[in-house]
């Protein structure tokens, strides 16, 4: 019985070893595509379709370099309780009121491009280091496209018994 129990604790410490690994895995996995998305808005500046001296670009490129360094802090519930932190903050709701502002000037496209990829990396981030998020929100997501496309065909179909003549005056009445 004893060495039962010793054989189930070191395979939960060789269980615990792996998931730590595969998270660094990841997050250095993730790094890399943060350093990849900089050096394109640098590469954009040098290029001269982005202002380097523009607030939003300054901003992208200190904002992603924080996250490469913090990256690995990141986490679902992080991703789920900042807003709630932040929803009353005055000061971060009007910064954030101006960064979209920004983002939707014509000029700034390649600025609002990078912002967006910017976003989505770190979305996948989080997915990807939640494997059983990353199930569930991909059955839900299929769900709710197959959700979806059913409801499409049930409006359809209510459309369609609507207009039939079994239960319509529809074609007496449109023009031929």
């Amino acid at each position: 019985m004893v060495f039962f129990w010793l054989f189930m604790l070191l395979a939960m410490i060789a269980f615990d070893k792996l998931i730590r690994m595969h998270i660094r895995t990841i997050v250095l996995t993730y790094q890399f595509e943060l350093y990849a998305l900089r050096d394109k808005l640098r590469e954009a500046a040098m290029h001269e379709e982005v202002n380097s001296r523009n607030w939003v670009f300054e901003y992208l490129d200190s904002s992603i370099a924080k996250t490469i360094d913090v990256l690995e802090g990141i986490t679902i519930w992080r991703i789920f309780f900042t807003p709630v932190v932040l929803r009353k903050q005055e000061k971060f709701l009007r910064a954030r009121m101006h960064l979209q502002h920004e983002l939707s000037k014509p000029k700034n496209k390649s600025l609002a491009s990078i912002h967006k990829e910017y976003t989505e990396t770190v979305g996948l981030f989080v997915v990807d280091r939640h494997p059983l998020l990353k199930s569930i929100a991909t059955k839900c997501l299929q769900a709710f496209f197959i959700g979806k496309h059913i409801q499409k065909q049930w409006r359809k179909g209510l459309e369609v018994q609507t207009e039939a003549p079994e239960t319509s005056t529809l074609l007496e009445y449109a023009p031929s």
